[in-house]
């Protein structure tokens, strides 16, 4: 689990922290330009891209962070960019109100370990979800004390443990802490059809985006970039739990989500079928050339929103295939790995022709870009 900041420094000597936003903002596009103009990319698309944001501050409702004893001293926090560092998060003013809240409360209370990976978060009718991610020693360690896990539920916390987000409950019968064999379900986060909020569910420990408010703008810019291309069959490349595919399908667009994590699909479905939408969910890997090639040949564009390592080995099924999608849609949370791919891109034909930002993380360098690119040129010849 990655608990990083990604800025060196402690928060109060964060170079991003105080920094007035506008110039937090015309640094985000500066680093993108510089990347694109580096890679030969056409620069007219990235020369003052539109950014959406949520505000300034206090937008995270999960976050991961590490847990260890110091020199015998507690410390909750992220390691800098060296990986040197464990930095206390503090009054984080990355965190809503809720999560701050939640971070403050579990301070008071810390585990009774020495190490341990933590993902925090807040549903949005204010319910504490923890994931805690140790050794088995340490696992043991927590079980066989007790009380602090039974604290944790005691205050209507959600603990799950370990690699396979086991579950935590006390028997009814015996009052014994036991691990579920199950992963749960729950809602922890939602999406938007229009106006009407979805639940998406998951586990504490899976993947969501890291806040309801600025998540809201993501899904409505991601969903107009989509309907502008004109496409009605879209192939949904890593739909997680389902954050954009419903509100794509929603709004009346044929989609076929591809996901290779049974639990995500499962959350999926399950919310697909409370919203009363029709989506096809195949198990895919999205990585593999092997096994896609009758999927893309069915698709008119894809949407792409790949984990910060980008789109691999999904370029080369592209590059296989002999009638390409005309459209493809990039939702990128790391800029390096999206200009890579846009190269990669550009010898299939694909050029940028829509460049707009969603700041889901002010007060830091990160920030999620949305690309479309149209395919109007042949690929280019081996």
């Amino acid at each position: 689990m990655s608990v990083h900041c990604g800025v060196a420094g402690r928060c109060g000597g964060c170079p991003w922290i105080g920094r007035p936003y506008d110039e937090q903002l015309e640094a985000k596009r500066a680093h993108l330009r510089g990347l694109w103009r580096d890679a030969g990319l056409p620069a007219d698309v990235v020369a003052d891209p539109p950014i959406a944001s949520a505000g300034e501050a206090g937008l995270r409702d999960r976050m991961d962070v590490a847990w260890r004893r110091v020199d015998g001293l507690p410390v909750l926090g992220m390691w800098d960019v060296e990986n040197a560092t464990l930095v206390d998060v503090g009054p984080c003013p990355a965190a809503s109100a809720p999560l701050r809240a939640f971070l403050q409360w579990l301070r008071a209370d810390t585990p009774p370990i020495d190490r341990a990976s933590l993902r925090l978060r807040v549903d949005p009718d204010g319910v504490r979800g923890l994931w805690i991610d140790a050794a088995n020693v340490d696992v043991k360690a927590l079980m066989d004390e007790g009380d602090w896990l039974r604290r944790l539920l005691a205050a209507g916390v959600v603990v799950e443990i370990g690699q396979r987000r086991k579950p935590l409950y006390a028997d009814a019968e015996d009052g014994r802490l036991r691990l579920s064999k199950d992963v749960a379900l729950r809602p922890w986060f939602r999406t938007w059809i229009g106006d009407r909020a979805v639940p998406l569910y998951g586990p504490v420990g899976g993947f969501s985006q890291p806040s309801l408010a600025a998540n809201r703008l993501l899904v409505e810019r991601v969903v107009a970039l989509c309907v502008a291309t004109g496409a009605r069959r879209y192939l949904e490349l890593g739909a997680g739990n389902g954050n954009l595919t419903l509100p794509l399908a929603g709004a009346g667009t044929e989609v076929t989500a591809l996901e290779l994590d049974g639990t995500a699909r499962a959350g999926l479905e399950r919310s697909a079928a409370e919203a009363g939408v029709s989506v096809a969910v195949v198990a895919a890997d999205v990585h593999r050339a092997a096994g896609l090639g009758p999927l893309i040949d069915a698709a008119d564009a894809v949407l792409a929103d790949p984990p910060r390592s980008g789109l691999r080995g999904f370029v080369d099924a592209l590059a296989a295939r002999e009638v390409l999608p005309p459209h493809l849609v990039y939702v990128a949370c790391h800029a390096d790995s999206l200009v890579a791919d846009a190269a990669r891109l550009a010898a299939l034909g694909y050029a940028p022709v829509v460049v707009e930002g969603v700041d889901q993380f002010p007060q830091s360098p990160h920030i999620e870009w949305l690309v479309r690119f149209d395919r109007t040129t042949p690929a280019v010849a081996d």
